[in-house]
């Protein structure tokens, strides 16, 4: 699975990128919220955006994911689960 390097990368493989752009951009979005838990980091996410980001953070950390079932699993998903969602997706570390 490649990681997606914005500035280092001059030509980005786009058959060998495993991640969708939105998804990209929901977890930077998310690691940039305020709060610890998953209900204060999405308070102002539409419900299908929550839903990506569940199932984006659970891909990326190995945690178990099903569709009809995001919102348990969203009980699983936290603001460090998010950070290190972020740090392997994007190659870049971030505070915990």
């Amino acid at each position: 699975m490649a990681k997606i390097k914005w500035e280092e990368d001059q030509e980005i493989e786009w058959s060998d990128n495993p991640y969708k752009w939105d998804e990209v951009l929901i977890l930077i979005e998310a690691a940039g919220g305020a709060g610890d838990d998953f209900g204060q980091i999405t308070k102002d996410y539409t419900e299908e955006k929550k839903k990506k980001l569940v199932k984006i953070v659970c891909q990326v950390n190995g945690i178990k994911y099903e569709d009809e079932k995001w919102k348990k699993s969203a009980g699983k998903v936290n603001a460090t689960q998010i950070k290190i969602a972020v740090s392997k997706v994007l190659g870049i570390k971030i505070d915990i």
